[in-house]
Parts: C-alpha cells; sequence; structure tokens
C-alpha cells in the first residue's frame, strides 16, 4: 500500500477537480429550485469527503511517480472519476443503476457518447449540463489535468503525458506542464467560440453551452433523443457541428506550434493529412 500512496494523492487532487466541476449544475439547480439540486450535493459531498480522506492518509507521502505508477495511474484515473462522475445519475431522477450510470459516465468521459438514457429532453437542466461537462473534461483528458496538477507536487509529468497520449507530434514546449496548459487554454477558445457561434445561429443558451462541449469534446451528447438532428431545419448549426468536431479531433500540440512559429503545421503533419483525406472519401 505505502507504493499506491503517490498514485491514491494524485487521485485525490483528481477528484477535487471533479467536486469543483459539479458547482455549475449545482447552481443552475438552485437558480431553477430543481429537486435534482439534492442529488448533486450529496454527489459533491461524497466526492469531497472521499479527496479529503486520501489526502489526510497521503499528506506526508512524496510524490515520486515511477514507469509502473504512471500506466497505473492513467488507467486507474479514468476509473475513479468515471465512478464517481455517475453518482448524480443514481442520486438524481433519472434514478439509474449503478451500472448503467458508470456507463453514461464512462460513455461520456472516454468521449464514445452512447447512452442508456432516452427522454433527454425531460431531464434537469442540471444534469444536462453535468452530461456536457463530463464529456468536456473527458476530451481535455484525465491525464492532461494531472499534468497540470503535478507541478505543483515538484513532479515532471512528461512520462504520464506519453502513457495517455496517441499524439504522435514533436514535443513543441519544454515542459508537460507548459503543454498541459497551453492545450487547456486553446481547448477552452474554441469552446467558448462553439458556444458563440451557436447561440448566434439560433441554440437556446443551454443547448449552445452543452453542444459546444459535446462538439469541441467529438463526443457527440446532446439535450434531445434526436441529437443534432433537432436542428435538421438549420442547416448551419448542422454545419457548424461538424467544424468544431473537425477542429477537437486536430492534435492540440499542432496548434500550439501553429501559435508559436510554423504557419504550416497543421497541413504538413500526416495525421491532419490523414484525417482529412479519410473525410473527403
Amino acid at each position: 500500500m505505502q507504493d499506491a500512496k503517490p498514485i491514491l494523492k494524485v487521485l485525490a487532487l483528481l477528484l477535487i477537480v471533479l467536486a469543483v466541476f459539479m458547482l455549475p449544475p449545482i447552481v443552475l439547480l438552485k437558480l431553477e429550485s430543481d429537486p435534482d439540486l439534492w442529488a448533486f450535493l450529496k454527489s459533491m459531498a461524497l466526492v469531497a469527503a472521499t479527496s479529503a480522506g486520501l489526502l489526510a492518509w497521503t499528506w506526508h507521502t512524496p510524490v515520486e511517480l515511477k514507469t509502473q505508477h504512471m500506466f497505473i495511474l492513467t488507467t486507474s484515473s479514468w476509473v475513479v472519476i468515471s465512478a464517481f462522475a455517475s453518482l448524480p445519475l443514481v442520486l438524481g431522477a433519472p434514478q439509474l443503476s449503478f451500472t448503467d450510470a458508470v456507463f453514461e459516465s464512462i460513455s461520456a468521459i472516454t468521449t464514445t457518447g452512447s447512452t442508456v438514457l432516452s427522454g433527454i429532453e425531460h431531464l434537469s437542466d442540471g444534469l444536462k449540463l453535468w452530461r456536457g461537462l463530463m464529456q468536456w473534461l473527458g476530451g481535455i483528458g484525465i491525464i492532461v489535468m494531472a499534468i497540470a496538477i503535478l507541478p505543483f507536487l515538484k513532479v515532471g509529468g512528461m512520462r504520464l503525458f506519453q502513457t495517455e497520449s496517441s499524439d504522435w507530434s514533436d514535443k513543441v514546449l519544454p515542459r508537460a506542464g507548459g503543454i498541459a496548459k497551453a492545450s487547456a487554454v486553446i481547448y477552452l477558445g474554441l469552446t467558448l467560440v462553439a458556444i458563440l457561434s451557436y447561440r448566434l445561429a439560433g441554440m437556446q443558451t443551454l443547448d449552445a453551452i452543452v453542444h459546444a462541449m459535446s462538439s469541441v469534446s467529438t463526443g457527440g451528447f446532446a439535450n434531445y433523443d434526436a441529437s443534432f438532428g433537432i436542428y435538421e431545419s438549420r442547416p448551419l448549426i448542422l454545419w457548424l457541428g461538424c467544424a468544431f468536431m473537425l477542429a477537437g479531433a486536430l492534435p492540440f500540440v499542432l496548434y500550439i506550434r501553429l501559435i508559436r512559429d510554423s504557419r504550416g503545421a497543421l497541413w504538413q503533419d500526416q495525421q491532419v493529412r490523414g484525417l482529412l483525406t479519410l473525410l473527403e472519401w
């Protein structure tokens, strides 16, 4: 168990991040006086209590991540975050079984996009927002969040980045923390542009926020059973969805290189050329 303490300490910090991301649905549900508010409050309390317990147990443990720790942390972070993220779906109005709720949260956080829910448009606005937030968190990557945390623990994160990332592009910044922060800024920027674009194209505010998060994360969750089909009479929205999903599918490190020093970084990359060629077919 002593060897597991560094991993548990990082997981505790990730759970704190998850608890913080439960705040927007809580605020929204409070404004709407929706009973799902209590489901989120209980979920947040459970996440915070678990995180506090783990931090208390591992507080004096130095975070020295060996290679085996990196691989275990990569896997365990996805499993643990998905399990705790499912709590509002169990305690809230859908009252899913734990199995179905975990399926939904894993589908969201891995940006797979499958769902066990029906009548999605009848869910509370807080749960709709939470489904979008889970996909958005999964799109940036749990490990990228971990890398952003590790510098505060005086731990390097490049090896951890390499265990999780499928990106083949060369390293563009000297530190993993720099890559994580720059990627997060680009991801947030794309999301904000998507929200504004959807809103101007005629979406309601909540729909614009959730669909922007699911588009940029390339996850595909929507606020309706018909998904984007609900907007079939507004082709501009459909085209915007395609554009933002394509933008979110490209390697973020190439955006960093494009901004820093190379105007042809995107087109010269074999991943981008391969993806565009596939889409042309």
